[in-house]
């Protein structure tokens, strides 16, 4: 796959999940990767990183929504 058609369909991707926590790795990735300092995390938390997200491609995992309304479940 070409660049750009690569990015055309991670963006819709993007744009069409609601999962919170999905958006939030990708977010943290993204600003890891800006900021230069993916080379400079250890080995071990960039594995956990990549898992994470190896997790949400294959839709292992609980969304946000579903997370919170088990802790309320449990508190009542």
């Amino acid at each position: 796959m070409d660049p750009i058609t690569f990015k055309a369909d991670l963006l819709k991707r993007i744009q069409e999940t609601d999962d919170r926590s999905l958006l939030q790795q990708v977010k943290a990735l993204l600003d890891v990767h800006a900021g230069g300092r993916w080379e400079g995390l250890p080995d071990a938390v960039k594995a956990s990183i990549l898992e994470g997200y190896a997790q949400s491609e294959r839709n292992e995992g609980r969304a946000h929504e579903d997370v919170i309304e088990r802790q309320r479940m449990a508190g009542s």
